[in-house]
């Protein structure tokens, strides 16, 4: 579900709520603003100010101009046309001209639409158009990347595989299984990624272009895979004959589930506090 976000003047709230209407009806996620240009948000980047959101809609208006006129002097508008110009670059920004006017010169390099002659409902089936289409060129290097990724951790599992069942590596077992485990939980979390990129998972927390987060993500997904493996191996299961599969299950989940793992940790220190008696004692001090 695409998030927009879209910027127009107070005084055009009657039009923005229309649009947002339709625009949601049309399974996007919006979100609004209803004061795109002031003296704080001209000197943020659009990056950042909208850190969630898959593509920008500007509602141009004459009351929009007038505040732009009011707000940018000669020196800060070019600052603005290079954030727009900038943001471009991540961030799909999508002027839509409401009336019989010409955009500011800062907004040249933004898709325009000139929405004043349409109805609304064609107006929001235009705007979804193409923010999918620009969301989905900006997001091609990311997925191009994820698809790498997705390779070489799977190639790095099935060679790690291989090698705990080769004859020559049975001495060094201990040394091997570990890393199998940490690459299987790495390849949990890249496929929790696919999922979401692909339409199957939805999940509002998960944004493709955001780099860093996801590559936080693959190694938290490697920690979880060290853990299961330290779990697994000071348990019983250890000396069964289904360890490695036992293994692979548990690596492989908690890579791809934070929710599980973070479900496992409360249940976890909920426990030890009802051992302990923290939990009698914070409900003795509420009472």
């Amino acid at each position: 579900m695409p998030e927009i976000t879209l910027s127009f003047h107070s005084d055009d709230i009657d039009i923005a709520n229309t649009l947002s209407k339709q625009l949601k009806s049309l399974g996007n996620q919006v979100n609004m603003d209803d004061a795109p240009f002031t003296d704080k948000k001209t000197a943020q980047k659009w990056t950042e100010l909208y850190p969630d959101t898959d593509a920008l809609v500007v509602l141009y208006s004459a009351n929009l101009q007038a505040n732009v006129n009011k707000v940018l002097n000669e020196n800060n508008a070019y600052q603005a046309k290079e954030k727009i110009s900038q943001a471009e670059k991540t961030l799909p920004v999508i002027t839509v001209v409401i009336d019989n006017i010409e955009p500011d010169p800062i907004f040249s390099d933004c898709f325009c639409l000139y929405g004043s002659r349409q109805k609304i409902e064609v107006l929001a089936r235009n705007i979804n158009t193409h923010v999918s289409y620009l969301h989905n060129e900006l997001l091609s290097p990311y997925k191009r990347k994820m698809i790498w990724m997705s390779c070489i951790f799977l190639f790095m599992s099935a060679l790690i595989y291989t090698m705990l069942y080769a004859e020559e590596m049975v001495k060094i077992q201990f040394i091997i299984t570990p890393f199998y485990m940490m690459s299987l939980g790495a390849l949990g979390a890249i496929s929790y990624m696919l999922f979401n990129i692909v339409g199957l998972l939805d999940e509002k927390t998960f944004s493709v272009s955001n780099t860093d987060t996801n590559n936080l993500r693959i190694i938290l997904g490697a920690i979880t895979g060290w853990i299961s493996y330290i779990i697994l191996r000071n348990s019983n299961y250890y000396d069964d004959n289904n360890f490695v599969m036992i293994a692979i299950v548990a690596a492989f989940i908690t890579g791809f589930s934070s929710k599980l793992v973070v479900g496992i940790i409360n249940q976890a220190i909920d426990a030890i506090e009802r051992a302990t008696g923290i939990t009698k004692s914070a409900t003795k001090e509420a009472k």
